[in-house]
């Protein structure tokens, strides 16, 4: 057996029956508890960079029962597509099985419906040591305290760029950005029930980054990159139009809301140290203070507030600037534009998250540079090889 560890393995895909020359569909495989399956009957892949613990499912046929499958096996998954770096086999997902279904029908045998997700799924479901004081670490400290030794995690790394050309699967240029790890967020206590994602995510919010796992099980922190180049084009013309021949989007939905749109923004921070000299003692905001972000000019014709508190804003400064935050996420989230297109890649790249694209889509009038945010992955008899990407408006996402 290969080294699966090599992620730069070439090999052709286990199925002695395919012909990567006259046979275009992306094929999965994955391995389970150290054992390579190739004969997948249908699947589904989700990479969403606003969620830890990406899913997936996958169906095996068993007809001679020959595959032992049991939750908390090591699980990998590896995708080739004869259109991305010449067929080489391109990791995808290393993690373990949340779940097992076994059925058996008479005629066709046994059916193992696996799913698993990545790593972060234990960041997430398990509980973090009750009782660890966290102080003056880095986020590479966190990851030590936090991060059990037995989950499989390959180690720590401050950037996401390595992650996406991993995936991406064939040659693109992109210059790795390390987001850096030397801030020492304020002490605070690890209280039982709290998960290690609790306090993941939320030192990552103190300095504006996002976590993730990566493909091969580096635990990330990292910020969306918009600086790149585009990955993919998607059209989508009118009847009338001569360009309608370019046309590759299955089906487009564009959400829009106003729920999380606003025209200003204010973060309410407290004091570290309560003043307790020349305080009004009848006024109950002496140890608060505001940041404060407005919009301009209104995107409507009226005002709509946010005021929230942030207890881990230490200045003025810090809370003006999570002010911003919350309407920028805000306007992040209204905008959604949904499009499914065949296949897994274009020009010998994988969709990925944390990617830019280009879409001209005239019925919905949608056109522009955009990001990609989420992908997912599917393939079953009856639809074949699909992927539907989550688009978002640039420049809007952080922490």
């Amino acid at each position: 057996m290969a080294n699966n560890d090599d992620v730069s393995d070439v090999r052709q895909p286990l199925n002695p029956y395919l012909d990567l020359y006259s046979d275009r569909t992306p094929k999965v495989e994955v391995e389970i508890n150290g054992e390579t399956i190739d004969k997948i009957g249908s699947y589904t892949y989700d990479s969403d960079l606003l969620q830890l613990g990406d899913p997936c499912c996958v169906v095996i046929p068993d007809p001679y029962s020959q595959y032992t499958i049991n939750e908390g096996d090591p699980f990998r998954l590896w995708m080739t597509d004869p259109d991305v770096g010449g067929g080489k086999r391109v990791p995808k997902l290393r993690g373990l099985v949340t779940d097992v279904m076994t059925s058996c029908e008479e005629g066709r045998g046994t059916t193992h419906t696996v799913a698993a997700a990545d790593l972060g799924w234990h960041l997430v479901n398990d509980d973090a040591p009750i009782w660890r004081r966290i102080v003056g670490r880095t986020y590479k400290g966190l990851f030590d305290l936090l991060v059990d030794p037995t989950w499989g995690f390959a180690g720590f790394r401050a950037e996401n760029d390595s992650n996406v050309r991993l995936k991406l699967g064939g040659n693109y240029a992109r210059a790795t950005a390390t987001a850096g790890d030397t801030q020492r967020p304020p002490i605070m206590q690890i209280e039982p029930g709290e998960k290690p994602a609790d306090r993941l995510i939320e030192y990552a919010k103190l300095i504006n980054r996002l976590v993730n796992v990566s493909a091969d099980g580096y635990l990330q922190l990292f910020k969306p990159r918009y600086d790149t180049p585009v990955v993919a084009k998607f059209y989508r013309f009118g009847a009338s139009s001569a360009d309608r021949v370019k046309n590759n989007i299955q089906h487009a939905q564009l959400s829009r809301s106003l729920a999380t749109r606003w025209t200003k923004s204010i973060c309410v921070g407290t004091n570290l140290i309560p003043a307790t000299e020349g305080v009004d003692p009848n006024n109950p905001n002496v140890n608060s203070f505001r940041g404060t972000y407005e919009v301009t000019p209104r995107p409507f014709g009226f005002n709509r507030l946010v005021a929230f508190a942030d207890p881990d804003r230490l200045s003025t400064r810090q809370a003006a600037a999570r002010a911003k935050w919350r309407v920028q996420r805000g306007d992040f989230d209204s905008w959604t534009y949904a499009v499914t297109v065949l296949g897994h890649s274009q020009d010998g790249r994988y969709y990925e998250p944390d990617t830019m694209i280009e879409v001209n889509d005239e019925p919905l009038g949608v056109s522009g540079r955009y990001y990609v945010s989420a992908v997912k992955y599917h393939r079953d008899d009856r639809g074949g090889t699909s992927t539907t990407l989550t688009i978002k408006k640039p420049d809007l996402l952080a922490a």
